[in-house]
């Protein structure tokens, strides 16, 4: 996490916010309505371009525009060696699967 508000501090990331899949399918906006599991922790930012510009030059593209990270016919390697940073899945908002019917009232 102190990476994470590091990286928002210095205008990397924003927008963060996390917690159960439960608090951020039915609280935050722009996860609303997703399909996250209630008993795991979510981590969730949106990138700015300051924190697009350092990835794609971090990754060898510091020549490419920012729609360059967006374009899924690149593939920016986000895998780690064993003894670094934990390998959590990564995956895009926009791509996680919308609830398909409300979850139950209690």
């Amino acid at each position: 996490m102190e990476a994470a508000y590091t990286l928002q501090r210095d205008d990397c990331i924003q927008e963060l916010t996390h917690g159960a899949g439960d608090y951020l399918r039915d609280t935050i906006a722009w996860t609303k309505d997703r399909d996250l599991d209630p008993d795991v922790g979510y981590l969730v930012f949106r990138g700015s371009a300051t924190g697009i510009a350092l990835f794609l030059n971090g990754h060898g593209h510091g020549v490419s525009w920012y729609d360059a990270f967006e374009d899924p016919s690149n593939d920016f390697d986000t895998t780690f060696e064993s003894g670094q940073v934990s390998a959590a899945p990564v995956r895009f908002a926009d791509t996680l699967p919308t609830v398909s019917s409300p979850p139950p009232t209690q």
